[in-house]
């Protein structure tokens, strides 16, 4: 049985995402993301998503690295949970500016190394 879609924030998009949830009518789920002690990320999905479409709601700004492996631990626990879909809402896109060689050919394409890990992380989609 399909069910309605459900908008989990990520770290610093929970005011967007109330913003957004009352534009379009979506629930707003709740994902607790958090780091031990060791600096290590941690994510939990509190809500049942299974059958749901997922959009997952996460800037990946300062710091980028942390929020880029929050991303991706929630993209595979969303797919864990049995979700539909998962779609990536992603209003900054860390390493995006980096989408040309600008110095070469030995430069990494930094843009299209992260829509590769994050596609590959199971998203579906990235808006």
């Amino acid at each position: 049985m399909h069910r309605m879609p459900i908008l989990l924030p990520g770290t610093g998009t929970i005011g967007l995402a109330r913003r957004i949830s009352r534009l379009c009518g979506i629930r707003v789920g709740l994902m607790e993301c958090g780091c031990y002690a060791d600096g290590e990320r941690y994510v939990e999905i509190a809500d049942d998503v299974r059958n749901d479409d997922v959009f997952l709601l996460h800037a990946l700004s300062h710091p980028v690295n942390d929020s880029i492996i929050e991303l991706i631990l929630a993209s595979d626990a969303s797919l864990r949970g049995l979700a539909s879909s998962v779609t990536l809402v992603i209003p900054y896109m860390a390493y995006g500016r980096q989408d040309k060689h600008a110095h070469g050919a030995r430069l990494p394409l930094s843009a299209r190394c992260m829509a590769s890990l994050l596609s590959r992380a199971g998203a579906r989609c990235i808006v």
